[in-house]
């Protein structure tokens, strides 16, 4: 819990408006250690890429589980899938960070247990993933093997072509900044210069400064949306420059979302987990909708 949620808990001899204080603190630390750090919330952004020539679509992401930390075992992963696949996505994107080594609580959990309940998640162009920097830590090709054994298919600095009726594009996967693997120019080597369009994923959006200019979109995770986020204490627990949300810069976009689970410290305040759908429009559609 950060001290600053305590102080006002230890103060001695308080008068009214410090036990008010103290009341409004323990209120604070309840609902970040155990209420909102084990809610679940479906949340949606709307992201128009300058680039993106390719289908509407909507995407699924996921990202952080964190399996093993406090409030994040195999049965929120399930609870993962099901709304994300009660939303219906034409894909689902998951951003790394599946598992932990530095949460306070923590226990060891194999992929071989929360993998096959990713497996589960349902949609018609396919379940992705990426690595991220706690994966890499806990042994990088296991992960990525258990992954791929319940038929999602892991992209480390290499794309696939989607082939969907409404319209091809290409989907890059970037790896993680953090540590040292992602390698952007790599990715994209085997995307012809054909014109269609390349939506990238990623574990740290970091990686969205050293983009190749034909990747439309990047979908990241990784900061947690701050972890913890009140009024006038902003990224308490993680903080950074992409933190959560839609940005935009140099005519790509990115879009960042909170993840599920817990770096640290076992807390969320004000950025509930979450299973964000992302709706892609393309540019072409807004333009054609003016008068």
């Amino acid at each position: 819990m950060p001290s600053g949620l305590l102080l006002p808990l230890l103060t001695p001899r308080a008068g009214p408006g410090t036990w008010l204080a103290r009341l409004l603190a323990g209120c604070a630390a309840l609902v970040a250690c155990w209420v909102e750090p084990a809610s679940l919330t479906e949340q949606y952004e709307s992201v128009i890429p300058a680039r993106w020539t390719g289908p509407l679509l909507r995407v699924a992401l996921i990202s952080d589980l964190h399996v093993g930390a406090p409030h994040c075992d195999v049965e929120m992963v399930e609870r993962v899938v099901a709304m994300a696949n009660q939303a219906r996505p034409d894909l689902v994107l998951l951003l790394g960070d599946f598992g932990v080594d530095d949460v306070v609580g923590e226990h060891w959990v194999s992929p071989d247990e929360y993998a096959p309940r990713l497996g589960e998640l349902r949609a018609p162009l396919g379940t992705w993933a990426v690595l991220g920097n706690h994966d890499w830590v806990n042994g990088g090709a296991g992960v990525r093997d258990g992954l791929e054994r319940a038929g999602v298919r892991v992209l480390d600095n290499e794309s696939e072509r989607i082939d969907d009726p409404r319209g091809a594009f290409w989907l890059a996967g970037v790896g993680d900044w953090s540590t040292g693997h992602a390698q952007a120019g790599f990715a994209v080597r085997d995307v012809p210069a054909d014109g269609l369009p390349v939506l990238a994923m990623t574990h740290d959006p970091e990686a969205f400064g050293g983009l190749p200019s034909r990747v439309a979109l990047l979908v990241a995770g990784h900061m947690h949306g701050g972890q913890v986020r009140v009024p006038g204490l902003t990224e308490l627990v993680v903080g950074g420059e992409y933190v959560r949300g839609v940005y935009a810069e140099r005519g790509q976009s990115l879009v960042v979302t909170s993840g599920v689970g817990t770096s640290l410290l076992p807390v969320r305040l004000g950025v509930p987990p979450e299973v964000m759908i992302v709706e892609v429009q393309p540019a072409s559609a807004v333009v054609d909708a003016s008068p």
